[in-house]
Formats: structure tokens, sequence, C-alpha cells
């Protein structure tokens, strides 16, 4: 959105700030009513994350762990948050397991929005995972991970004890097919490539609702 003039840096940054703020403050309000700091220090680690990812001197995202880092973010470290927040305790390797998929469906949409920008990105010295695999061979890799998550939610069932329902999710399945066919056809038409990229939000959007549900019901 930067580079398409959308919104000036500025107001991305002050936008980013503003966020950062509001989260820290909740995170901060968390720990002091919960046992221990171990909300504070995941606190501390995302906000690393989110600082390092393209900020000096670390800027993760030109060494290739820019996708690692949104992972981490959006997956072992919010799903144990979220964990802790209603058990005080972190006794087991469950959390972890439950938290793969919503960190790989997360960046999975980063991962496919890098197709487009692979140029913009390797002009300033960016190494994401399009720049170093190439095209095919990140198109391989996002339909990898996307059917492990699938492949995840039903060892989860059969295996682990997760709600029956959370088979659900696997209406899903079709997408990150569709997005590899299209991907396929599209490389470098990034007007018809497009809507690879929506149906990734899609594919994030329905089956994180679904698996959430899943444990709720």
């Amino acid at each position: 959105m930067v580079l398409d003039g959308f919104i000036t840096p500025e107001k991305s940054l002050a936008i980013s700030v503003c966020f950062a703020v509001l989260g820290s403050a909740a995170g901060i309000y968390l720990n002091f009513i919960l046992r221990g700091n171990v909300i504070l220090l995941i606190g501390i680690v995302a906000l690393f994350f989110v600082y390092s990812y393209n900020g000096f001197p670390i800027k993760l995202v030109n060494k290739g762990l820019g996708e690692a880092a949104i992972f981490l973010a959006w997956g072992p470290l919010m799903v144990l948050g979220s964990y802790y927040v209603q058990t005080e305790s972190i006794d087991s390797c469950w959390p972890l397991i439950v938290a793969l998929p919503s960190g790989i469906m997360t960046t999975l949409v980063v991962f496919i929005n890098e197709f487009a920008d692979r140029d913009a990105d390797f002009s300033v010295g960016r190494k994401t995972w399009v720049i170093i695999f190439g095209y095919r061979k990140s198109l391989y890799l996002y339909l990898f991970l996307a059917v492990s998550c699938y492949m995840i939610v039903l060892a989860g069932v059969l295996f682990i004890g997760w709600p029956v329902w959370s088979v659900l999710a696997v209406i899903t399945g079709p997408l990150p097919f569709i997005v590899f066919k299209m991907g396929l056809r599209n490389l470098e038409n990034w007007e018809a490539f497009l809507p690879a990229v929506k149906a990734t939000v899609l594919m994030n959007f329905l089956f994180l609702v679904i698996l959430s549900i899943s444990f709720l019901v």
C-alpha cells in the first residue's frame, strides 16, 4: 500500500506504533492480573519480531527469516499467550500443536503476497522465500504448507483428542489447490494472480474460524 501510494510511510508508521502501544497496554494489564510474567515475556518477544521484521539492525526479512517471524508471532506466541490467559499454566505441548495451523495459515497470507512484490523486495535487499526459492518452487512450498495444516487437524482429531468438529475445517481444502493452479497459470501476470491472494485470505479466515469454534462447542 505504501509502494502504490495508498498511504504515506509516515502514516503507516503512526498506525503501526498506535497498535503496538494499544497491544502492549492490553498485555501489561493481563500480566498485572495474572500470576508470573509469562504474558510480559511473550509480549517482549512479540515486539521484538514486530520491530526486527524490517527494523535496523537485525532486519529478519533481509536474512530469509521474515516468514519464520510471522509464523512464531501468529502461531506459538499468540496461541500460548491466549492459553495462558485462560488457564494460567502451560503444562503440556498440546497448545503448541494447536498453534501450528494458525502460524502456518497466517504465514501463507504473507507468502502469497510476496509473489507480486518480488522485484520490489529484491531491489531493497529483502530475502523473502519467493526470492530465495523462485516462483515455481515457492508455489509447491505454499501447497505443502497448506496441506500440512489439514493433516495436523486430521491427526489431532484421530490421535490427540481434538473435537471431532475440527474436521469441518477440511471443507476449505480445495482452496490451496485452486491457488496453486491459479498461480502456475498466472506467474508474472499479477492482475490475474490477485484472486490467488484473495483465496488465501479467505482460506486463512475460514479455516481458523472453524477450528476455533470447534474448540468452543
